[in-house]
């Protein structure tokens, strides 16, 4: 191996033959994991293990924005999936997620976080989520450090229903006694189009 190679071994009877299902989902790793090198660069560290919504959220939307094209219903299915899962799991303190064992609601409540981030920057002229994080990547540089408080208020910097801000803030600090009912505005925050059917959220197809 050379340095900083990184080699991805395939085994089992499943996949000696072509198999989408696992394609769909490599595709998926290598574009989460490549996500986290260019979100950890340019000496940006973050401020705590309980931030990893910023972390993992955003490696999720880097790498569904990155694959959207090639592969939107895909895309739109794992997105849908977050939100699901947000609204299962955001019952509870995200910021604790790890000590619950509970990692998932970081990738999904950070993957809803960072679609209505995604919907923010849209309304400001940008295109996606990378116009969104970068301009707050490079705003740190300098101090090094990005935190939820430098996320979220930059996120309230952009935003002009600051209610949205304050649902998170709850939803990660405190949990929530009604994450549907949470999760709905976050995402309409960002003109995120979606419907309400009973007890589901569901995405439009134009989600993103």
């Amino acid at each position: 191996m050379r340095p900083g190679e990184i080699v991805l071994n395939f085994e089992g009877e499943g996949l000696l033959e072509r198999n989408e299902r696992a394609a769909r989902r490599t595709r998926w790793f290598i574009a989460h994991e490549m996500a986290h090198f260019w979100l950890g660069s340019e000496g940006v560290a973050y401020s705590a293990p309980s931030d990893a919504w910023i972390t993992e959220g955003g490696a999720e939307m880097m790498a569904y924005t990155l694959l959207a094209d090639a592969d939107h219903e895909y895309v739109i299915g794992e997105l849908q999936r977050a939100v699901d899962d947000c609204v299962k799991l955001g019952t509870k303190p995200i910021a604790q997620a790890a000590d619950r064992h509970e990692s998932r609601a970081f990738y999904a409540c950070g993957t809803v976080f960072a679609l209505a981030a995604s919907g923010v920057a849209r309304c400001h002229g940008g295109s996606n989520f990378f116009d969104f994080i970068n301009p707050l990547l490079t705003r740190h540089q300098a101090d090094r450090r990005l935190g939820g408080t430098e996320w979220l208020d930059y996120f309230d910097g952009l935003n002009d229903d600051k209610h949205a801000g304050d649902v998170m803030r709850a939803m990660i600090q405190r949990g929530s006694s009604q994450p549907l009912k949470d999760v709905e505005p976050i995402l309409k925050s960002g003109d995120v189009p979606l419907t309400v059917t009973g007890n589901t959220l569901m995405l439009s197809s134009a989600a993103i």
